[in-house]
């Protein structure tokens, strides 16, 4: 209230949730692009963005709703491992073998008493964020590939590169736009099936600033009622940003796995 107008740009999910319950308290003293609470809670359970996605034509892993797996690997992982305050690492799990499966489909269920088990996808993972503005309209994109991550099994992006794929734009708003959501999201694919979706500002986005995409000063116009456009790949591709520290460890954690070429 000390100042004359802020826009309140959230990052972390605690505090997103905390002002999206809090909506009408909040937009008295700041300006900011939320999405109501029952929307964030839509797109953190997987559940509901795998059925929605699946109506909406766009490509998702094959699910095994309440039977054993007809063939391995699969992943299984609670509806919202953020709720349960998982780390990401511990977010989800492969199970390789029916007893492995076993094993680990009993451990998730002190979380979530019907864990989502779906087939393994491979290949690299890829980021598409977005920013829709209160109308829902698409104001700001930003590709991004995975280069490497840690723990090599399945964790967050150490080392990632901006890249442009306008089909996988607008999969992702088409998910996004269902829902009627506002603000800022990552929704993941693999191997062209969404995977999930991040309502919120994601891990890697400091790449944003790496390859000059305007994506902060567009949240801040578009938050402030300002004019704002799309403009397709206003961006740099092919620019990588690592996080050093974590990029080590993923470094020694490939070596270990036998993975010499990442």
């Amino acid at each position: 209230e000390t100042y004359d107008r802020l826009v309140l740009f959230c990052v972390g999910a605690v505090t997103l949730n905390t002002v999206a319950a809090q909506r009408e308290r909040f937009a008295r003293v700041a300006d900011f692009l939320i999405a109501p609470r029952p929307v964030l809670d839509a797109l953190n359970d997987k559940e509901t963005v795998h059925a929605r996605a699946q109506s909406l034509g766009i490509p998702v892993p094959r699910q095994y709703d309440g039977v054993p797996p007809e063939r391995y690997p699969v992943v299984i992982k609670p509806h919202c491992g953020e709720k349960f305050g998982l780390k990401a690492a511990d977010r989800y799990a492969v199970a390789d073998t029916p007893e492995a499966y076993a094993q680990i489909l009993a451990r998730m269920q002190r979380y979530d008493p019907a864990p989502i088990v779906q087939d393994r996808i491979t290949g690299p993972g890829i980021g598409v964020s977005l920013l829709l503005g209160r109308d829902g309209c698409l104001i700001c994109a930003l590709c991004h590939r995975r280069i490497r991550e840690y723990p090599v099994t399945g964790g967050p992006s150490t080392c990632c590169e901006s890249f442009y794929d306008a089909a996988l734009i607008d999969r992702a708003y088409r998910l996004l736009h269902s829902f009627g959501f506002t603000g800022m999201a990552m929704v993941e694919f693999k191997g062209g099936k969404i995977l999930e979706v991040n309502p919120r500002v994601w891990g890697s986005f400091p790449l944003s600033v790496c390859c000059g995409s305007p994506f902060t000063a567009l949240y801040a116009n578009a938050a402030l009622g300002g004019p704002v456009d799309y403009t397709p790949q206003d961006f740099r591709t092919g620019v990588k940003m690592r996080y050093l520290f974590n990029d080590g460890m993923a470094v020694f954690d490939y070596l270990r796995h036998g993975k010499l070429r990442p």
